[in-house]
Order: structure tokens, then C-alpha cells, then sequence
């Protein structure tokens, strides 16, 4: 039976990588799975998944699995493929075996080829295979071919670019006005070493040429960083909206150090792939040519050439699966590496007030060991790729010298033909270089993709509510039989029933973790319900109509870098004097306007969430007043007056419920306190 390998998929959230061994074990056995589906199906424990949990999923699919126990010095035994436990808390999935060496494919930094003996330092002993009864009958449908392989190669991505062609074209020319100087000196030589001397030589106009190609290739540098910046722009501007379409799962299930790293690392390729797309469009046409003309001078020279680039082809197509080791390596290095960075920067009070710096430079010379670790192993890489490359290029050039002298002394080419091959030569191994360049730098650029990839697709936005009436206004909401669970199985929000009549102002209490905030996310429309419906007006509606609807203020909220007004107002561009006064009005109801009129600019000082000019208790009363500012008819405030002090708190929380009634707005508050439940009549229990 001949072995498939399923397609390299990596993880993009945290602990999926049981759901990424079980999409690539299901595609080694005639089954298509998508993560997407995984996900929606199975959402991944906030622990990750056991391999119960794995071979319970793997059932539902059709496949047959059971789980393996061995000792690690067996792992050659073992029946392949199979998804292994590796390290403390982590699957891989291995493909195929081969000698002493084993095909890990592995779903955090990609596909490895390990020696047993290196497999065995990381494994615990249990794995998963399949129990097949007989050879599945669709197994060849999903086999990959050539093709799939050298998918990475497309360009249909920048053929769409206004100017795209006409750069190509312009590119072609220049690189054509390479051959003016084989054809200069061929005359040049003829002319003083030939049989027909002329005292004439037309210096001025080469020289003219040389200057006119110049000029032209300035011209079109200019021409081509003018399409790549708008290309960049367009490109990451789209891919930032797309990013932010996502639901709030899925950035919690993400940790913000991966996220940038992959994002950044995604517009920094924009800028090589119109550059390596146009190679592989065009140099091969100046490949072709200066091949003809080698191959018109001397055959036997030009076979010297094909077979040095034939071996430096081969030279990069072994180096493939070591760039992608690399490039997948660094990007995950260098996401811990951010991700640790960004944290302590977030958490330096913390870290300041507790006194773990240290511990925290310990484990950030960790980190910064292993990511230029690997920078390094990769330059060094990269150096050993361009020794190899040299040495056939020297190698080439003895060979081109023992063999084209007897040629040259036998005059069977001429002096004209010798220089001129020799320049020829040149712009064929450059060609064929920056080819060979080129499909390497796709494959990188195809593996940052590839990681890039779930974080810049578009989330489209479902409009599937009922409701339809223009602008959204105050109306009754009502939850009916609303259940969650964030992991598939226990429900922390079980058969909910719930209405909020307009103008009404409740409060919602409970224990720690019953799921308070989970049910004002649901309510706001940030998570979707497992089951269950929530209608406006009798009319049902989705989280479309519930963003436009509920203004929800969590924990979680930040202060932007930006003056108070905007952070207020939201950056709201039609800051008329009524609007500017209602933000006054507010901050001074929420006793906050003193305080800010003292700074400098006033309602327009500007101010970000760590601004030492006010305390935590009135940053948390500004957020407030953007909730309350927002013409979002539900209003839902999550401890809204944990910073502040008893009397604080309840100047506070009057003002919120003056303001809503002022505004007919709907309040909904989370609270623990006594005091703030006794101010709520309608109170909701959790």
C-alpha cells in the first residue's frame, strides 16, 4: 500500500494541535477535513485535548483509532502513521519511516526528518493509530502529485496588479540592454584582433547606450517601488480590516506576540513577491536567449554551463526543506520571543511591584538565546548554500578555461566570440541564479502565508437577522432557551430565559465564574450561543444587529493613545457643539471633568491607558462615560466600580443610571457589591 503524506498543517490556536494531527492523520486515509470544521465541531479545552479525546473525535470521522502504549526504545516498532505525545503537552503526527529516520510532522513548527534516537528524547510512550480492516478505497483520490508540490510557484496573487505587465515588459527591456556589452566587445575585439582593422569605432554611441540604459533603469526602479507601495497599502490594509472581522474567540484563543509576528512578517513579504513573481515571469526569456547564443558560439562551452547550473538546481532543491525548517523556526522563535516581550511591557507594574525582574531577564535571555540560536544556525546555512554555489561557479570557470584556450588557440572561436561568450555567461548564470533565488524565496514567502493565512482571511459577517427597519432603536430583547459551553460538553450557560424591557435597569449577580460574563458577551453578541435564540421586537437577530445594538464595557476595555474626547466619543468625526457638550456633561456628572480640565489641553489633552495623570479609579469612570456617550441602546457595564471606593462607587453608579434614564438607554451592571445590588430592583441571578 503506498504511503500518502498529508499535507503540512499547523496549529493557529492554542493546544490545537491533537485537531491538527487528527485533520492530517484523517487525510492520510482518504478523508478531507478542514481545521475550520475541527474547530467549530470541537473547540479546544482551555487545558488542550487528552488522547481519549483525540481517538473520540477520530471516530466520529470513521476512523477507527486505538490508543498504543510502548516503550520509547520501541518506537521503531510502531505502526505508521500514528499521533504521538510529545513533550508535556503536545501531538505530533508521523508520517512515514524510512531506515533509522522518521517523517514528524509536526503541527507547532512544521515537518522535521528526526533520527529515532532523537524522536525518543522527546516522547512519552503513548500514541494513536488506526485499526484498519482493509485499505480504504478513496486513498488515491487524495494523493498529491508534482503539481501540489510546486503549488508555491503560482503567481496569479500580483497578476492582477494595474502596471504589473508593463513593468514586466519594462524590466525585460532593461535586462535585454545587458547585451550590449557582449556585442561591443565582440566588435571591439574583431575589430583589433581580426583580419579587417578599422581605425573607426563607434565608442560615443555605446557609451550613449550605456548611459540611455541607466537613465531607463532609474526610471523604472522608481516606477516599480511606486506599484509595490500601493500594492503593500492596498494588500495590508484589506488583510488588517479582515483580521479585525474576526469573533473575540478567536483572538482569545490566540496569544498577541503570535499574532503580530505572523502579521508583520506577512507585510514584510508583500514587498518581495511582485519582485520574485516577475523573475519567474521574465528572467527565463533572458535565460532562453542567452542560451541561444551560447549554444550558436559553442555548444561544447555551453554544456559546461548547463551542467554547473544543473548542479547548483539541485543544490536548491535540496535546501528546500532546510529553508522551511528555518523560516518556520525563526517565526516561532521570534513569536515567543514577542509575545514575552509585549507581555512584561503590559505587566511591568506587576513585574515592578513584585519584584520578578530578575526571573523575568532570566527567562528573556532564554528566549533570546534560542531565537538567535536558530538565526544563527540559518546564516550559517545560508553561507554553506553560497559557499556551494561559489564553488561550482569556480569550478565551472577552470573547466570554461582548460576547455575554451584549445578552442581559442585552434581558432575555432574567435577573440570577439571568446569575450563575448564570456559576458554571455554571465547574464545566464544570473538569470538562472535569480531564478533559482526566486523559487526559494516563494517557498519562504508561501510558508509566511501559509501562517498568515487564517489571521488575514476575510470573516464575513452574517446578516441573517430578521430585523430590518433602519436605525436600530430601544426596543424589548429577549433571550429564549440560550445555552454556551466553551468546550462542547459542559454548559456554563444552560436554557437561559431572559428579556430586557426598554429603559429598564437590572444588575446581574452571582459567584465567581458562573458565567456572568459570559452571558453579557452572548448578549452583546462578541460569542454566539451554542443553542438557543435571541430576539428584538419578537424578531430574531444575530450578532450583526447585536453590535449595532449592545454596548458592552468589559474588564478588558483600554484607554487608546489619543485625547480624551476621542477616547470618549469613540474618534466620532461628527464632533458637533451638542455632542461636545453631552462629553462634558458626562464627565462632569461622573466627576471627571475638573480633574480634566486641569491638563493642559483639556478635553483634548491626549492620554493612553497607562497616562499617570489620572489614578486607575478615574480611567475606569472614563470608560464609563464612553459607554454611556455611545448611542448603543443596551448598556452593559461589567464591575463598573471595582477601582473606586464605597462613596465613589455610589456617586458613580447614580450617575450611570441618571444618565441611561436621561437617555433611554437599557442598563445592565455586573456587580458583587451590596451596596450597588440595593440601588437595582430588577435583579438577575446567575
Amino acid at each position: 500500500m503506498s504511503i500518502i503524506i498529508p499535507k503540512q498543517i499547523l496549529q493557529e490556536e492554542i493546544n490545537e494541535c491533537g485537531l491538527a494531527c487528527i485533520a492530517m492523520l484523517a487525510e492520510s486515509h482518504g478523508k478531507k477535513i478542514s481545521m475550520e470544521e475541527l474547530r467549530e465541531l470541537y473547540p479546544v479545552m482551555k487545558n488542550g485535548s487528552t488522547l481519549y479525546d483525540l481517538m473520540v473525535i477520530a471516530e466520529k470521522f470513521g476512523l477507527n483509532c486505538v490508543p498504543v502504549k510502548f516503550h520509547p526504545g520501541e518506537i521503531e516498532e510502531l505502526s505508521l502513521p500514528a499521533i504521538i505525545h510529545y513533550d508535556d503537552n503536545h501531538f505530533v503526527y508521523l508520517a512515514y519511516k524510512k531506515g533509522k529516520y522518521v517523517c514528524v510532522m509536526n503541527p507547532a513548527i512544521g515537518m522535521q526528518i528526526l533520527h529515532y534516537r532523537s524522536l525518543m528524547e522527546h516522547i512519552s510512550g503513548y500514541a494513536l493509530i488506526v485499526d484498519e480492516v482493509e485499505p480504504h478505497k478513496e486513498k488515491q483520490k487524495y494523493k498529491h502529485n508534482i503539481f501540489d508540490y510546486m503549488s508555491f510557484l503560482n503567481t496569479k496573487g500580483t497578476s492582477k496588479i494595474k502596471g504589473i505587465y508593463t513593468l514586466l515588459s519594462l524590466t525585460l527591456i532593461i535586462s535585454l540592454t545587458g547585451f550590449i556589452m557582449p556585442l561591443m566587445v565582440n566588435k571591439a575585439m574583431n575589430n583589433v584582433f581580426g583580419d579587417e582593422h578599422s581605425k573607426e569605432f563607434p565608442y560615443l554611441l555605446y557609451f550613449l547606450s550605456f548611459l540611455l540604459a541607466a537613465l531607463f533603469g532609474m526610471a523604472v526602479k522608481i516606477y516599480n517601488e511606486k506599484i509595490v507601495k500601493k500594492f503593500i497599502k492596498k494588500e495590508s490594509l484589506l488583510a488588517f480590516q479582515n483580521m479585525m472581522s474576526h469573533p473575540v474567540r478567536f483572538y482569545e484563543r490566540r496569544t498577541v506576540g503570535h499574532m503580530f509576528s505572523r502579521f508583520s512578517a506577512w507585510v514584510d513579504s508583500l514587498s518581495q513577491k511582485i519582485y520574485l513573481d516577475n523573475i519567474l515571469r521574465g528572467e527565463w526569456i533572458i535565460c532562453t536567449i542567452s542560451l541561444a547564443l551560447m549554444i550558436y558560439i559553442s555548444p561544447l562551452l555551453t554544456a559546461i554551463s548547463y551542467i554547473a547550473v544543473t548542479v547548483m538546481g539541485v543544490i536548491s532543491t535540496l535546501s528546500l526543506q532546510k529553508d522551511k525548517y528555518y523560516t518556520q523556526e525563526i517565526q516561532n522563535k521570534q513569536s515567543d520571543y514577542n509575545d514575552f516581550l509585549m507581555e512584561t511591557l503590559q505587566g511591568i507594574k506587576t513585574v515592578k511591584s513584585t519584584g520578578i525582574g530578575r526571573q523575568r531577564l532570566l527567562k528573556f535571555s532564554e528566549l533570546s538565546h534560542e531565537l538567535y540560536s536558530v538565526i544563527q544556525k540559518q546564516n550559517i546555512w545560508e553561507e554553506t548554500k553560497s559557499s556551494l554555489y561559489r564553488m561550482t561557479g569556480t569550478l565551472e570557470t577552470l573547466l570554461f578555461v582548460f576547455v575554451s584556450l584549445p578552442l581559442l588557440y585552434e581558432k575555432s572561436i574567435s577573440f570577439g566570440e571568446f569575450f563575448s561568450y564570456s559576458f554571455i555567461k554571465v547574464i545566464f548564470s544570473t538569470c538562472v541564479t535569480n531564478i533559482f533565488q526566486a523559487v526559494i524565496g516563494k517557498y519562504k514567502v508561501n510558508l509566511i502565508e501559509e501562517r498568515a493565512r487564517t489571521i488575514i482571511r476575510h470573516n464575513p459577517v452574517r446578516k441573517n437577522h430578521e430585523y430590518n427597519s433602519g436605525p436600530v432603536k430601544n426596543g424589548e430583547l429577549t433571550l429564549r432557551d440560550i445555552c454556551f459551553s466553551y468546550n462542547g460538553t459542559n454548559n456554563i450557560i444552560n436554557c437561559m430565559n431572559l428579556i430586557f424591557t426598554p429603559g429598564s435597569h437590572s444588575v446581574l449577580i452571582g459567584p465567581s465564574g458562573v458565567g456572568k460574563s459570559t452571558l453579557s458577551k452572548i448578549v452583546a453578541g462578541t460569542i454566539t450561543p451554542t443553542s438557543g435564540d435571541i430576539l428584538f421586537n419578537n424578531q430574531k437577530v444575530d450578532e450583526s444587529f447585536l453590535n449595532e445594538f449592545v454596548y458592552y464595557q468589559s474588564p478588558d476595555d483600554i484607554i487608546f493613545k489619543a485625547s480624551v474626547i476621542d477616547n470618549v466619543s469613540l474618534f466620532d468625526m461628527a464632533q458637533t457643539d451638542e455632542r461636545k457638550e453631552d462629553v462634558r456633561f458626562i464627565l462632569s456628572e461622573l466627576h471627571l471633568l475638573d480633574v480634566i480640565e486641569k491638563m493642559p489641553g483639556g478635553i483634548y489633552s491626549l492620554i493612553n491607558h497607562n497616562n499617570t495623570s489620572l489614578s486607575s479609579g478615574q480611567l475606569q469612570r472614563l470608560l464609563i462615560a464612553r459607554a454611556l456617550y455611545s448611542n448603543r441602546q443596551l448598556v452593559i457595564l461589567d464591575e463598573p466600580t471595582a477601582n473606586l471606593d464605597d462613596e465613589m462607587a455610589m456617586i458613580t453608579i447614580k450617575a450611570i443610571k441618571k444618565i441611561c434614564m436621561q437617555k433611554g438607554k437599557t442598563l445592565l451592571v455586573i456587580s458583587h457589591s451590596e451596596k450597588i445590588i440595593r440601588e437595582f430592583n430588577n435583579i438577575i441571578k446567575l
